[in-house]
């Protein structure tokens, strides 16, 4: 991928991550990013020496391949727009990683010579351990399609959606996701330090525990539902604190906060189109 040049359009900590992650995969020099804060682009420039850092959006992708976008879905139609008007579609990839918003409604703001993929990254691309779900339009090229996903693949794995109407429920089981691990991981370390551990120590029981968990589901082929069962002794520990659990319905509060996740992705579309129309 040494050919390929790529440019950001928004320095946020999600657009950070991706960033480190890439740079594995491509020469600093071929990368740039646009940012408004002038502190944030020192950030970025001091952080990852060698890539080019501009203020203004059309300047960062006038020379790029593929262009990301890692905006807020309120700003989109407004950048989408200075981009379009700025000619810089031709021959061009788009690729947004913000929540939402829909093909159709990128390509229509973008023209009709850019290709458009949608993204969902995840925070743990940070170090390396994230998840992308990703779907494209018909034109962006397999040969776009391949590039874009060795680049997220440096940041961790990386999922094909077969229908973009996926997109709502895999922003919210893992885009939003690691959120709800935190929580309960929050939790754990409480009752920890209730327990009398410190919080240092309360922390890395909460945090090792779920680490360990994870890495054993991700390196096994047992079911989940068997992993959890092969913890739980009858009539033990482990049994009682499920029990609790179950007792008030916790796989209908999560459904529930899931579900509240994929109505507000759907939402955030919405939102976007009426910014595009005043």
């Amino acid at each position: 991928m040494n050919d390929v040049t790529i440019a950001f359009i928004g320095g946020g900590n999600m657009a950070t991550a991706l960033v480190g992650g890439m740079l594995s995969a491509v020469d600093a020099k071929a990368l740039s990013v646009s940012e408004p804060s002038g502190a944030r682009r020192r950030h970025l420039a001091e952080r990852f020496p060698g890539i080019a850092v501009h203020a203004d959006n059309a300047a960062a992708a006038a020379t790029a391949d593929i262009v990301f976008l890692a905006t807020k879905p309120d700003v989109l139609p407004s950048v989408c727009n200075e981009l379009r008007t700025a000619a810089l579609t031709a021959s061009r990839t788009f690729v947004s990683i913000a929540a939402g918003v829909r093909i159709a409604k990128l390509a229509g703001w973008l023209g009709p010579t850019a290709g458009v993929i949608r993204a969902m990254p995840n925070q743990p691309a940070l170090v390396g351990q994230g998840l992308t779900a990703l779907i494209a339009d018909s034109a962006a090229s397999e040969r776009v399609q391949r590039t874009v996903d060795a680049l997220f693949a440096s940041t961790g794995d990386t999922l094909w959606l077969a229908d973009e109407s996926m997109m709502d429920a895999c922003t919210a089981l893992s885009g939003s996701g690691p959120a709800y691990f935190y929580r309960f991981m929050e939790i754990l370390a409480d009752y920890g330090e209730r327990a009398g551990f410190t919080p240092a120590d309360a922390r890395r029981i909460a945090v090792t525990t779920a680490l360990g968990a994870a890495t054993l589901a991700r390196d096994s082929d047992t079911d989940l539902a068997d992993l959890r069962a092969s913890v739980t002794s009858p009539g033990g520990t482990t049994a009682a604190a499920l029990g609790v659990l179950d007792a008030a319905d916790i796989h209908d509060i999560l459904s529930q906060a899931i579900e509240a996740a994929v109505m507000r992705g759907q939402q955030l579309d919405a939102e976007s189109s009426k910014e595009s129309d005043d």
